[in-house]
């Protein structure tokens, strides 16, 4: 499994603030728990660039990822991967885990 890390300037961009943890530290606390066999960071040009690169028989979606399905599953098609699956995870305990409210925990 392949993880792909947002870059800080794309989730500025998004979520119109910067994130709490930089981007290197997301990729190192990712690493730490070793749930994906290789860890990356985006893009900073072309969103899809690292997709390409990687080659994958599924993508997975985070839950509240904003991301038009339709507009990606076309655009992997051009990619020639049209293959690719898109699978959207379901939110796990996100009355407990969501990172908004692990904040609060201070």
């Amino acid at each position: 499994m392949v993880t792909i890390v947002a870059r800080d300037e794309t989730v500025k961009k998004v979520k119109e603030r910067a994130p709490e943890q930089n981007e290197e530290e997301r990729v190192e606390n990712i690493q730490k728990y070793k749930t994906a066999d290789k860890v990356m960071l985006g893009s900073l040009g072309n969103k899809y660039e690292v997709i390409k690169e990687c080659c994958p028989d599924i993508i997975a979606l985070g839950y509240d990822q904003e991301v038009d399905e339709e507009e990606l599953k076309n655009k992997l098609e051009e990619l020639g991967l049209g293959h690719c699956k898109i699978k959207r995870i379901k939110a796990f305990k996100p009355e407990i885990y969501k990172s908004s409210k692990l904040k609060n925990l201070d």
